[in-house]
């Protein structure tokens, strides 16, 4: 049987950390457009900082030695993603480890991902999607102690420029 590909499996950490603040950076700007013209929707800004949030996480998980394949295994969930980065010493804030476990329990990056109508919400409270202002304080909240970490093994990095 052939082995399946695993599309990423030659980034390093440093390079799904480029990756992850690419997805940051570009969510920052789109913020910067939408803000301009509210009457586009603030979904596709989401899924840029719930992909850079997520690849802030592979990157830590590869630098301390997690194969591709095994990263691959992690699916979407950000709990068992965090539970393994903090075993490997992530130390983060309170409220931006509850707010990324609070959010891979409701599945928010998949529904974002997948579900267009985030606007309409149903009975449950757990069909509205998060809080802008708390979506992009956990994702620049989990880059520094990424950062730090990848700055510890000598990359030299520069620091992602703000808005």
């Amino acid at each position: 049987m052939a082995k399946a590909t695993v599309h990423g499996s030659g980034l390093t950490a440093y390079g799904i950390y480029l990756l992850a603040q690419s997805y940051h950076a570009a969510g920052d700007r789109l913020g910067e457009f939408q803000d301009r013209y509210s009457r586009f929707s603030d979904h596709p800004r989401r899924l840029l900082y719930f992909q850079a949030l997520e690849n802030y996480l592979r990157s830590f998980l590869r630098l301390h030695g997690k194969e591709p394949e095994e990263i691959k295994r992690y699916d979407h969930n950000f709990s068992v993603m965090l539970d393994d980065s903090r075993a490997f010493g992530l130390q983060i804030k309170n409220r931006t480890e509850k707010f990324i476990r609070e959010s891979g329990d409701r599945r928010d990056y998949v529904r974002i991902r997948y579900d267009y109508n985030l606007r309409v919400l149903d009975e449950s409270a757990l069909s509205s999607p998060p809080a802008m202002a708390q979506l992009t304080s956990a994702v620049t909240n989990l880059e520094v102690p990424v950062r730090m970490a990848l700055v510890a093994t000598g990359i030299d990095i520069v620091p992602r420029a703000e808005g």
